[in-house]
């Protein structure tokens, strides 16, 4: 069975045949047909994990393994992201004509599960962070070898400073965050996705539920000191490197869209309502002492 040309999720997955075979089915067995944007390396690539919806576009998109290599299979849009930012990803728009799909890795809804889908969210909220850094550095660059540079200047680098250490702090939780789940998995979990049957999720309690929960806030604050950073590095240097295109224009260009990626606030709401439900009533005090009879 095959997806109509026209068959692409509202998110902008391509849709692929059901049911799903597992991971090793015979090369040809399932077809690829939609369009994806957004595609990092397109064009360069022989092959891409593209998560895709079956058909009938109901349930949780699969990860289709997908050989981009056979004449007719693969267009690439060049001249669909035209955006200033990330312009080195490569992201263009991809559409797919019945491409071979070599493997699905692991079940429906796989990549959403936890710990998997917290830890891969982390790992975007540390390339903020990296990009972060950048713009930092180039915003105290420019600030060191201003002429005349003053309390001002000072007032500007402390600020910067301040956010990116509020980067890093929330960089550090998310990682010790990653390791405590890591430490409660099944000895079995990390090849959940490489058997041939499907697998139930691990247990959402305990350190699961706390990276989601980390992962959530860690994203949210990260994204906030991000920004921060930014504004106060423009106001501060100026329109110059902006006019120049110096590495803080680059930094901020990327930085910006890149944030764009998630949808922080549905997350970061769900969080909260999870805390709210979660509260226990307050205990009560324990009763004073009675003081002894008087003698």
């Amino acid at each position: 069975v095959r997806g109509a040309a026209d068959d692409v999720a509202p998110d902008g997955r391509a849709a692929a045949a059901a049911p799903p075979p597992r991971e090793g089915a015979a090369a040809g067995a399932l077809r690829l047909r939609g369009v994806k944007t957004f595609c990092s390396g397109a064009g360069g690539l022989q092959r891409a994990l593209v998560l895709a919806r079956p058909e009938d576009g109901e349930g949780p998109p699969v990860a289709a393994w997908v050989d981009l290599t056979r004449p007719g299979e693969v267009e690439v849009d060049e001249q669909w992201f035209a955006g200033a930012g990330m312009r080195a990803s490569v992201s263009h728009r991809v559409v797919f004509h019945d491409a071979t799909v070599l493997a699905l890795f692991g079940g429906p809804g796989e990549l959403v599960r936890q710990p998997w889908f917290g830890r891969d969210a982390l790992r975007t909220a540390a390339s903020w962070a990296g990009i972060a850094d950048a713009a930092a550095e180039a915003a105290l660059a420019q600030l060191r070898e201003r002429p005349g540079r003053g309390d001002l200047e000072g007032l500007a680098a402390g600020r910067i400073l301040a956010a990116r250490a509020t980067i890093d702090l929330w960089v550090a939780e998310s990682a010790a965050a990653m390791e405590r789940a890591a430490a409660q998995e099944p000895a079995d979990a990390s090849g959940a996705a490489e058997r041939a049957a499907p697998q139930e999720p691990p247990d959402a309690s305990g350190a699961a539920a706390e990276l989601a929960r980390a992962s959530a806030l860690a994203r949210h604050a990260i994204a906030a000191a991000a920004r921060e950073l930014l504004d106060e590095a423009a106001r501060a240097c100026g329109s110059r490197p902006f006019a120049t295109g110096g590495r803080l224009d680059r930094a901020r260009r990327d930085l910006e869209l890149f944030l764009l990626q998630h949808r922080l606030d549905p997350i970061v709401a769900r969080a909260g309502t999870a805390a709210l439900d979660d509260a226990r009533p307050a205990q009560t005090p324990p009763a004073p002492p009675t003081p002894p009879e008087p003698r």
